[in-house]
This record gives structure tokens, C-alpha cells and sequence, in this order.
């Protein structure tokens, strides 16, 4: 097992959360109704609505790219992968449970943007030649 060893690392984490967000925040747009605009006034699901929702939205973008660079110096590629996933999903999932006493309005759509982030972001990862442990 290798740790984080470098600024590198955080910083290709950092990087590659971001890309992963962008296309996060496209894929969002596509499969809500408007794209991606509030439906008759109410705000949709993960779309931010003000300066603080759009940092919070980037930034954990950005955290959770550190944790896919850890996660690949811990785990072979595919647990790596499938780990990422649910550490990307289950909070905002948990939240929504604690919050509403339910799973999101659409689960299917949450995991296929989520799904989406996590496979860029570990595309991007790959792509700036930081490869975790190589498994």
C-alpha cells in the first residue's frame, strides 16, 4: 500500500475532482427537466442556487477527486472505482434521508450522474499520468 506521498497527488485528486464535477454538473443539466433550471420555480436536485451552493458543489467536486487518488493507492482499480461511488453518493443520499425521511425523487438519475463523476474523475486521474498504485 502507498500513501499520499506528494503535493502531486492532492493536486491531480484536485484536478481530476473538478473535471469530474464539470461533467457531473452536464450530465445534471441533461437529465433534468429545463436543463437543469428550476421546474415552476422550486430548485431542483443538486442544482446550485447561490455562491455558497455553487463553492460547496465545486469543492466537494475537488475533495472527493483527493479521495479517488487515495482510494486507487488502497484498493485494486475496480473496488477503487466501486468504493469512490459510494463514498461520492452516500452522504448526499444519507442527507437526503435524514432531511426528507426518503432516497432522492429519482435514485436511478442521482447514480448515473454520480456514476458519471466517478468515471471521469478516474479517467482524468489516469489521463495526468497518476496512476495510484497500479493495480
Amino acid at each position: 500500500m502507498k500513501h499520499m506521498s506528494s503535493n502531486l497527488d492532492v493536486a491531480t485528486g484536485v484536478v481530476a475532482g473538478v473535471v469530474g464535477t464539470a461533467a457531473y454538473t452536464v450530465t445534471s443539466a441533461v437529465l433534468t427537466p429545463g436543463g437543469g433550471r428550476p421546474v415552476s420555480g422550486s430548485a431542483t436536485a443538486h442544482q446550485p442556487r447561490s455562491g455558497t451552493d455553487i463553492a460547496v458543489h465545486w469543492g466537494y467536486g475537488a475533495i472527493q477527486g483527493i479521495v479517488a487518488v487515495a482510494l486507487g493507492r488502497l484498493l485494486p482499480r475496480p473496488a477503487a472505482t466501486i468504493a469512490h461511488l459510494a463514498i461520492a453518493v452516500g452522504p448526499w443520499w444519507l442527507k437526503q434521508l435524514v432531511g426528507s425521511h426518503s432516497l432522492p425523487a429519482h435514485p436511478g438519475s442521482d447514480l448515473v450522474k454520480h456514476g458519471v463523476y466517478v468515471v471521469v474523475t478516474a479517467m482524468s486521474i489516469k489521463q495526468f499520468g497518476h496512476r495510484g498504485d497500479s493495480r
